[in-house]
């Protein structure tokens, strides 16, 4: 009531009747009544005037005053007394007049200054003051003096102020306390006064702390699929000098736990706190060790959940072989979880048109096996060559360069069905095959260009070129340039530890069937330093999606499975990775699974127990190709 009291202090009584209530948040109300018109004024916690509505009617003043709750004292209440004494009394003006709260009673000493009578307050216990008001009970008006003091606990006396001067009846004096010890008993000795000393009230205010507190950062972000934020909340409190306090959780997302609580006090001074969830928390420093404590200060702290990332981007995904006219189509087998379409048409124009002119195809890449490279008649040898015109192809028609049978095989597409080749793949593990060289890969390469520009020039489209190397042309130790290198656009390189599960190609020391059975960190590793002896290409990754009938087991379906879902993660990572390759051949028609006297077993012959392969590979496909991942 003392903000209250000191708006209205030079108001005359006669004229004046106050009403206050408390309200939320700690502010107060009050409205001054005059004889026709009305004030309504809302304080505050510090006492501040914050809104004043003036010159309403009485009766919508009565209807606008609304009392609502407050759950903590004001600061600037008048303490509470728990004993009162005084050096004498005249009768029927007791002490506990002076903190009854009744301005119409008082107490009167019945003496005069001379006799330097006093009134004491016991508080109860030791507190810090910030001021005593004292309201006078005077006549004549005329020069007093009073001095104020103060005992501790062990009654260790303690100089509160003094005041000197002019006084009169009805007089409010504020004496503020600047000494902040705190104490127990209030003594007001009055030295002089022209009249019997009488107060008709008497108010003790405390010391209210300064206290302080911060939190760094306030805001932090809760990951989109976690709990808490993924950064520590600092608090750091303060108070004055020889007060206490903590600090509480005032307001917390529903259901949090931790609402209520206190978290750290003054004298710790700081904390980390890393349970901040998703929504606004609201810290209060208060005084003393209780939430009821008074309110020094707020902070807000919100944590913001992430947004979920982005799917990833759409890469390519397919099966080696997965259409070869006359003998396989897998597509309709592959479409739902594939972009990609390994082909394979050696010298069929008309069935790649048609393949192409398919509007659910998109890619494709290209398998050059008769095209560039193939069989053909050296003099009396019949063997494997880069088509230069220097021997005779043994199929038909028997155009002799690869440039001849490159373009007359395309010759028939239409732009758009051209652009569906995303890449040439010339020949398998041009590493280990004795028929190529670096200087006919890179004619391979030009091939492709010169039948852009003379075929399709409206296109801007020329195929990439791409290169599958087995895991010999990617040493971990060494500076090598595996071969072609310089004229390829994409690159990769096979490993398939669990296939070979006895090492037929592979050596267990290299491709790591001995220490690492699905062969993961050995292909990522090699990957990695593939990258590093033919930096700046397109990769692919190449999964091993097949097994012999030998190790279709539990542990070898496991193997393929962790074989699958760890490249697929790091093709999705690697902005470098175009996609993934399954090498399986023939897609997912079991009609070709089994195949030319092979014995492995693709993921149309790996269904059901004791692990459904074929459903994974579906499944990691969608990841790859549509951001549909598990």
């Amino acid at each position: 009531m003392g903000g209250l009291i000191e708006s209205f202090r030079t108001v005359p009584r006669s004229f004046a009747r106050l009403v206050a209530c408390p309200m939320r948040s700690g502010r107060r109300g009050g409205y001054f009544r005059a004889a026709r018109a009305s004030w309504a004024l809302v304080f505050d916690d510090n006492g501040e005037i914050m809104k004043s509505l003036h010159f309403m009617p009485r009766w919508r003043m009565i209807c606008l005053l609304v009392c609502l709750l407050s759950t903590a004292a004001r600061a600037d209440s008048p303490l509470p007394v728990y004993g009162v004494a005084a050096s004498s009394s005249y009768p029927g003006y007791a002490p506990q007049n002076a903190v009854d709260g009744n301005p119409s009673t008082m107490w009167n000493a019945g003496t005069t200054g001379t006799a330097q009578p006093f009134l004491q307050l016991d508080l109860g216990s030791e507190i810090s003051l910030s001021r005593l008001e004292l309201v006078v009970s005077q006549y004549p008006s005329g020069a007093t003096t009073h001095q104020l003091v103060g005992y501790t606990n062990s009654w260790v006396a303690v100089n509160l102020g003094s005041f000197s001067g002019y006084t009169y009846e009805g007089l409010t004096l504020v004496v503020n306390v600047t000494n902040p010890t705190p104490v127990r008993w209030v003594r007001i000795v009055t030295t002089y006064d022209p009249s019997w000393v009488a107060w008709f009230e008497v108010r003790a205010y405390r010391n209210v702390p300064v206290g302080s507190l911060s939190a760094s950062p306030t805001q932090c972000a809760v990951p989109y699929n976690g709990t808490f934020c993924s950064s520590q909340v600092l608090l750091q409190a303060g108070i004055s000098a020889g007060a206490y306090g903590r600090v509480w959780v005032a307001e917390a997302p529903a259901g949090a736990p931790e609402l209520g609580g206190w978290v750290f006090d003054t004298a710790l001074g700081s904390t980390y706190v890393g349970w901040i969830r998703e929504g606004r928390y609201r810290f209060d420093l208060r005084e003393g060790a209780t939430s009821s404590g008074q309110l020094l200060q707020s902070i807000y702290v919100t944590g913001v959940r992430a947004a979920p990332p982005p799917p990833p981007a759409p890469k390519l995904f397919g099966y080696f072989g997965t259409w070869q006219p006359g003998f396989v189509d897998s597509i309709n087998d592959t479409l739902d979880h594939t972009n990609f379409v390994w082909a394979s048409p050696f010298l069929d124009r008309t069935s790649l048109k048609a393949m192409l002119g398919r509007s659910d195809v998109s890619k494709v890449m290209l398998d050059g096996f008769g095209i560039l490279y193939g069989s053909a008649t050296c003099g009396a040898t019949t063997k494997l060559v880069y088509f230069d015109g220097s021997c005779t192809p043994t199929d038909q028609p028997q155009l002799p360069t690869a440039s001849q049978r490159y373009q007359y095989l395309i010759s028939q597409l239409s732009p758009s069905e051209y652009r569906k080749i995303a890449a040439v793949f010339p020949i398998d593990e041009p590493d280990i095959q004795a028929g190529v060289t670096d200087a006919n890969l890179a004619a391979a390469k030009q091939v492709l260009v010169q039948a852009a520009s003379a075929l399709f020039p409206s296109t801007g489209h020329t195929p990439a070129f791409a290169l599958l190397y087995s895991w010999v042309a990617v040493p971990m130790t060494g500076q090598v340039t595996p071969k072609g290198a310089g004229a390829a656009d994409w690159v990769a390189f096979n490993c398939y530890p669990v296939s070979y599960g006895s090492a037929t190609s592979v050596s267990p020391s290299l491709c790591g069937i001995a220490s690492d059975p699905a062969g993961i960190g050995t292909i990522l590793n090699r990957f990695e330093r593939l990258k590093a002896l033919v930096p700046n290409k397109k990769y692919f990754l190449v999964a091993e999606t097949a097994l012999k009938t030998s190790t279709d087991n539990a542990q070898g379906r496991s193997w393929l499975a962790t074989n699958l879902t760890s490249l697929r993660q790091a093709a999705l990572a690697d902005p470098s990775v175009l996609g993934v390759i399954g090498f399986n051949w023939r897609g997912l028609d079991p009609a070709y699974d089994v195949s030319q006297g092979e014995v492995w077993k693709g993921p149309a012959l790996l269904q059901g127990a004791p692990l459904d392969f074929k459903a994974k590979v579906i499944q990691e496909g969608k990841c790859i190709t549509r951001g549909q991942c598990p």
